[in-house]
């Protein structure tokens, strides 16, 4: 008889559907036999856990240990884990509440598991199924069979001669009729069913069953759906609790098929006109919890990772994003509100950030083939811009379309918290100024909010912002482009030169840093032109506010290095590497620096020249900052020097340096004539002079730490004003603004605050606020206040007359 069997293998093959291989799947990613084991674990785990948030860690200790409770003792008649059972009870409400919906979990996938099984391999089920299109197979040769020899029964007897023709005979079945050609000799002829007749038969019952399998497999999928939405539904609440979803031995909510059906889910809400933002939430649940398996807190920025990626989670990521294509993640990037809630988007960025630093787990793309294992979507964006996006070529018709999908990526990224690796960081920086350049060759109305987003996102990585800005060509590139928008260029730098919350001067760590703000700083002149623009009128905006104010501040942060008097540029390192106890300067006002570096006077005027050429802002703003570093540092000279013993004297000829080099820059921008600047007085600065230390320092005296930026003392600069009706009150002014007289001022204050030499008790009146004070009575009291320090003044005009003179 021929072989009518056909395998569960081949009735995939021809259902082109796979439910018994599913259902093996299925019950692998369950693991019901171990359900009791984990619920056991989990019972161990909420007596201990302090929190909702320390269960999974709990959980995954317990799960080394052996004993405890039983794990069978958990399971009930039915084969459920048993909720109310003993043990499965924490100490604390929301333990008991995550402990209830992990059982409740369990359970699901317990049933779950049971009704694909029962689907296939349960009583009835398409197993069963197979087993019977099988048998009637062979019955239905087998009745064929009996017809013929029925047939071959029935024919009339032979007839003697020796020359007979062949006789055909006809064999019927289910209404169906074969003719026979005989075979074997014209004395005996034998009839056979052809092999053609098995192979139709099998093919027919073969589709059969084949058939049967296609509607089973999308009861499973209803039922894994089912299970999958309702599991959802729980790692949402869960995750609100505060539980950790990757952590622990219950991993059924980021395995690759739960990832696969988010992601799934992610892209059909998309699709919709409105989507729902609860739904977002729901399928980037998984994704949060990563995260948090990662750090301690993914929503803060700059956060520490206690952890990295196991195989699984990275699995998970690497899953979801194949899901979404480009145009559906620019799709999640369009939904930014810039005054609401971007949780789905961040935790769809901060998994992009995951995925690519290696750093943490994520793919290793410091090889650079191992970029081409980034899902589609993302890479188009960060890597293959250039392929037929739209973007490319200059003078493409799709250029607008194209840019609104990437400005949409862009808006997803810049949601990120969780920073990206070294390598995904400076790939995203080099791409956004890229396209930014290609952009401003292109301008046609549409701004490129894409390059800078990118920009703010790379800057979440401050070691490979400091890289970036390291690099000559990059950071050429970054200074001579025009921006629509320059705050993302600023962030770069501030995040490239600002030394991290942790990390000492000290420290070999801040040579990168210290590096690119030397860097910055004197190139930043050299691309004066570039840096200052407005755009060109009519076809590309600027807005420069923002870069100018980043390297206003990073001035203002290095200042102390700045006032040093040089006659070369030059940036210093340790002339032993290996000496940890060496500095390139010692006791700089009370610092000491492993890494320095010097402006020459010509570098350092041409730099504050640039920033106070810049946007009234952002020209104020360094000017504050500026003030802000003064008053700060003569008032931690004067409290290392309780003793009036003058030994603080390089402090004061710094802050003098700083004011004359402030003063030529005024008289120099004054000249300039720009007829958009307004008339301001010092008065307000001299009144608020002052504000830093007073508002700053509790209890006095104290050493005082300067970030820029801060501040925002009130008007300094004086800036020039067409309008002849003022040039009375621009004459009184000069007295106030020129020279040294701020910087006395300032000074005069910081003395006072620090008590030096007994002057705590002295006030400066405010002539901001007292119209009876004039120039001359503030000289005289600021006058009276130097003479209690005259040698440090003596000192701080000496700085300045070197500087202006």
């Amino acid at each position: 008889m021929p072989d009518f069997n056909f395998t569960p293998d081949e009735v995939e093959e021809k259902a082109g559907r796979k439910p018994w291989t599913r259902q093996r799947e299925f019950t692998e990613e369950i693991k019901p036999e171990d359900m009791a084991e984990t619920a056991a674990v989990y019972a161990r785990a909420a007596g201990e856990a302090a929190d909702a948030g320390d269960l999974a860690a709990q959980a995954t200790h317990a799960s080394i240990y052996a004993g405890g409770l039983d794990g069978d003792s958990l399971v009930d008649g039915e084969g459920r884990i048993d909720a109310t059972a003993r043990g499965l009870q924490g100490n604390g409400q929301d333990i008991d509440q995550v402990v209830g919906y992990l059982v409740r979990a369990m359970n699901r996938a317990i049933e779950a598991d049971e009704e694909v099984f029962g689907l296939v391999l349960g009583d009835g089920g398409l197993e069963e199924g197979r087993t019977r299109h099988v048998s009637a197979a062979i019955s239905e040769w087998n009745g064929w069979q009996g017809a013929l020899e029925t047939a071959v029964a029935a024919m009339p007897a032979p007839q003697l001669s020796l020359t007979r023709p062949v006789v055909p005979l006809d064999v019927s079945y289910r209404g169906r009729t074969l003719s026979l050609q005989p075979g074997g000799s014209m004395a005996q002829p034998v009839y056979r069913l052809p092999g053609t007749l098995a192979d139709e038969i099998r093919e027919k019952h073969l589709a059969a069953a084949a058939e049967d399998a296609v509607t089973t497999d999308g009861e499973i999928t209803d039922a894994v759906e089912a299970y999958r939405t309702r599991l959802a539904e729980f790692g949402q609440e869960l995750g609100d609790l505060g539980y950790d979803l990757s952590g622990g031995p219950f991993d059924l909510f980021t395995t690759e098929e739960m990832a696969t059906f988010a992601g799934r889910r992610i892209a059909e809400e998309l699709a919709k006109d409105n989507p729902d933002p609860d739904v977002l939430l729901r399928y980037t649940e998984g994704l949060n919890g990563i995260a948090l398996g990662v750090f301690a807190d993914p929503d803060k920025p700059g956060g520490e990772a206690l952890s990295f990626l196991n195989p699984q989670e990275r699995a998970y990521l690497l899953e979801f994003y194949e899901q979404l294509d480009a145009d559906q993640l620019a799709a999640l990037g369009a939904l930014r509100d810039p005054d609401g809630d971007n949780t789905a988007l961040r935790r769809v960025a901060n998994g992009i950030n995951l995925l690519t630093a290696a750093e943490l787990g994520g793919i290793d793309i410091t090889i650079p083939e191992n970029k081409e294992l980034i899902p589609d979507g993302i890479r188009e964006f960060v890597y293959d811009y250039r392929e037929g996006t739209g973007l490319y070529p200059i003078g493409n018709s799709e250029y607008r379309q194209a840019l609104d999908r990437f400005n949409d990526f862009g808006a997803l990224l810049s949601t990120a918290t969780v920073a990206p690796g070294d390598v995904f960081a400076e790939d995203l920086a080099r791409t956004a100024v890229d396209v930014q350049f290609r952009t401003y060759n292109e301008y046609l109305g549409t701004d490129n909010t894409f390059s800078r987003d990118l920009l703010h996102t790379a800057s979440l990585n401050t070691g490979a912002s400091a890289d970036l800005l390291n690099d000559d060509t990059f950071r050429d590139n970054l200074l001579s482009l025009h921006w629509e928008d320059s705050s993302g260029a600023g962030d770069l730098i501030r995040a490239g030169t600002t030394i991290p919350n942790g990390v000492d001067h000290t420290n070999d760590e801040a040579r990168a840093y210290v590096q690119a703000a030397y860097h910055v700083l004197t190139d930043a002149p050299a691309h004066q032109d570039a840096v200052l623009a407005g755009g060109v009128p009519g076809y590309f905006p600027a807005d420069h506010s923002a870069l100018q104010n980043a390297i206003g501040d990073t001035a203002v942060q290095y200042m102390d290095m700045l006032s040093k008097p040089s006659r070369e540029s030059g940036f210093d390192e340790p002339s032993d590497p290996n000496d940890p106890n060496a500095r390139t300067d010692r006791d700089l006002y009370g610092n000491d620096y492993r890494y320095s570096f010097q402006l020459s006077r010509d570098d350092r005027q041409g730099l504050f020249d640039m920033l106070l050429r810049g946007e009234r802002s952002a020209s104020q703003d360094f000017l504050d900052g500026v003030t802000s570093w003064q008053e700060v540092t003569a008032y931690n000279a004067f409290t290392r020097d309780p003793e009036v013993q003058h030994d603080q004297g390089s402090a004061f000829e710094g802050i003098g340096r700083i004011a004359g080099t402030v003063e030529n820059a005024q008289n120099s921008v004054a000249s300039v004539g720009n007829e958009n600047r307004q008339q301001a007085s010092a008065v307000t600065a001299i009144g608020q002079a002052g504000a830093v230390v007073r508002d700053l320092v509790a209890p006095l005296p104290a050493k005082v730490a300067i970030r820029a930026g801060a501040y925002g003392l009130g008007e300094m600069y004086r800036y020039s004003q067409p309008d002849p009706a003022v040039a009375a009150e621009n004459a009184r002014l000069d007295s106030l603004q020129y020279g040294d007289w701020v910087s006395e001022t300032v000074v005069a204050r910081a003395a006072i605050a620090a008590d030096y030499n007994g002057l705590g008790g002295t006030e400066l009146r405010d002539p901001g606020t007292d119209p009876d004070v004039d120039e001359s009575d503030l000289h005289r009291e600021v006058a009276d206040v130097s003479g209690r320090y005259d040698w440090y003044a003596d000192q701080l005009d000496q700085g300045y007359k070197e500087t202006v003179g």
